[in-house]
């Protein structure tokens, strides 16, 4: 967040003004790719004992959605690996993109579910002491 406000300090004084509406709602979208980052990372770290294997599980997990925007964005508007592309066009174009709501909501579920899953997980092999 400290990083997001001075890019913006820092564009506004050297290059052109940028509303802090439009700022603050870049950074409300782009937020929810570090929600997903963080439900990845407690999914694999419930199942796995390893932090290397974590960290590995998690970066390919987010690269390949991210992969998979690029390769087919006609079929991946929902995907959250969007997240970045809708958060510039709200700082670019001051306006929500068209699919700025489908992809926020496609990630917020997807958050839940990941974070539903790993509190399951870890219940279950608390339980039986994998």
């Amino acid at each position: 967040m400290a990083g997001y406000l001075f890019t913006w300090y820092y564009t506004t004084i050297l290059f052109n003004y940028v509303p802090w509406t439009l700022m603050l709602a870049s950074l409300g979208v782009y937020s929810l790719w570090i929600v997903l980052l963080t439900a990845v990372t407690l999914l694999f770290g419930t199942v796995l004992r390893n932090s290397g294997g974590i960290a590995g599980m998690s970066i390919l997990f987010l690269a390949m959605l991210s992969l998979l925007t690029t390769l087919f964005p006609k079929y991946m508007e929902w995907n959250p690996g969007n997240l970045s592309t809708e958060a510039s066009k709200i700082l670019i174009e001051g306006e929500w993109g068209s699919s700025t709501v489908l992809v926020s909501v496609s990630t917020l579920t997807l958050s839940i579910l990941f974070l539903g899953l790993a509190v399951y997980l870890f219940k279950k092999l608390v339980r039986f002491g994998n």
